[in-house]
């Protein structure tokens, strides 16, 4: 993290469709997901809707064109663990 507000995050190229988890959600009856950055930070970028099926991300989508999903908001205590409260300075790690 290198910022509280980094809306630039793209859930997209952190992706692979060949990750094991992607397998185990079918095998579970999971089907499609919004899949989204950590909340570590208030605004944390933009999110993605798959369909967990296809080789290749373009395939997976589930909308296609400019937008990819939605935006992650953190507004609990994972930001203020990460970058301070009011008056507070933050956590070193």
């Amino acid at each position: 993290m290198t910022g509280p507000i980094q809306p630039g995050l793209r859930a997209i190229d952190a992706i692979d469709p060949n990750d094991p988890g992607i397998k185990m959600a079918l095998a579970g009856g999971v089907t499609t997901a919004n899949i989204m950055p950590g909340s570590g930070n208030a605004i944390g970028g933009q999110t993605l809707y798959v369909k967990l099926r296809g080789a290749f991300i373009e395939a997976m989508r589930v909308l296609t064109g400019q937008v990819l999903g939605g935006i992650k908001f953190a507004n609990g205590e994972n930001p203020k663990g990460a970058y301070g409260g009011k008056n507070q300075a933050p956590m070193t790690a």
